[in-house]
């Protein structure tokens, strides 16, 4: 597996645009099923599926197909039409059953969502997504858990650099086995959050009162520079401390490392993600979440 032109993969893309977990998904059916010599050929369509419902919140998803690896650009308007705008896209939490609305939401990344204000995430349920459109038929179940609540975001000055800061999330890790995701967002605009920097983790090596750092990921709409353990003092940061089931937790974990290996020439990434999509790529996720917004610099 290597870098292949991954920044071209990804809406209103540059040389520095940041990846988006799209442009990762639409690379997984060519990394894992052409042979090298074909990968710039290779023409199987599959759907990928992004999809999550929180605790307390209304589900999104969003539905494209996979983008053929290119030697060249690839302008916005090829890239857009890959999203799947006509889908017939349905929940079932076991007692009723709600279909999606698909709606332009330039808030997302792509932006074109399917939601319904008819449906509220509850922590221990299961939900089945059905995702039906041209000859592309996609079925997934997930679990939201039990939400662990964060106590409190902790803030390190940097010697030397009084203009950033250091985040640090506080929580209680409870007893019971716990897989957790942590995300970010700077700024108010958009309420897609992004995975933090060795976000994805067990409890396996945790107990009790938890102290763990908030890395950011390269995003060309921040501005920062490369030392992605920092945040700028005046930005506003949400941070969400995720708690998933077993099978999203392995979606996750495979995607962070493919994240982080992709462009490690010693030790590549080359193992497919593990997908709880049947009949297509991608993630249904149930999330039990905890956020917490702070403006860094201020201290309360």
């Amino acid at each position: 597996m290597s870098r292949i032109y991954l920044t071209q993969l990804s809406f209103g893309s540059t040389r520095r645009q940041r990846v988006t977990l799209l442009s990762f998904l639409l690379l997984i059916p060519f990394l894992v099923s052409c042979e090298k010599a074909e990968i710039l050929s290779c023409d199987t369509q599959t759907l990928v599926v992004e999809g999550w419902i929180a605790s307390n919140e209304h589900p999104v998803v969003m539905l494209t197909t996979n983008v053929a690896v290119s030697t060249s650009h690839t302008d916005n308007e090829a890239l857009l039409q890959h999203l799947m705008r006509y889908a017939r896209v349905t929940i079932s939490d076991g007692d009723k059953e709600v279909v999606l609305i698909g709606k332009h939401d330039k808030r997302y990344m792509p932006p074109y969502i399917y939601t319904t204000t008819d449906m509220v995430g509850m922590a221990g349920r299961q939900y089945m997504l059905t995702a039906s459109v041209d000859t592309f038929y996609a079925t997934a179940i997930t679990t939201i858990p039990e939400s662990v609540e964060i106590d409190s975001i902790s803030q390190g000055m940097v010697e030397g650099n009084d203009s950033v800061r250091k985040l640090y999330v506080n929580f209680l890790d409870p007893t019971a086995e716990n897989h957790y995701c942590l995300f970010y967002r700077t700024g108010k605009y958009s309420p897609q959050l992004n995975l933090c920097g060795v976000g994805v983790f067990s409890d396996a090596n945790l107990a009790g009162n938890v102290r763990y750092p908030v890395y950011r990921t390269a995003n060309l709409s921040e501005r920062y520079d490369n030392s992605f353990d920092v945040f700028n003092v005046g930005d506003t940061v949400c941070v969400q401390l995720t708690t998933v089931d077993r099978q999203s937790f392995q979606f996750w974990n495979d995607f962070q490392n493919l994240s982080s290996l992709s462009g490690n020439f010693v030790m590549p990434y080359t193992k497919n993600i593990r997908s709880n999509i049947n009949g297509g790529k991608g993630y249904w996720s149930g999330f039990g979440i905890s956020r917490r917004i702070l403006v860094v610099g201020e201290e309360k």
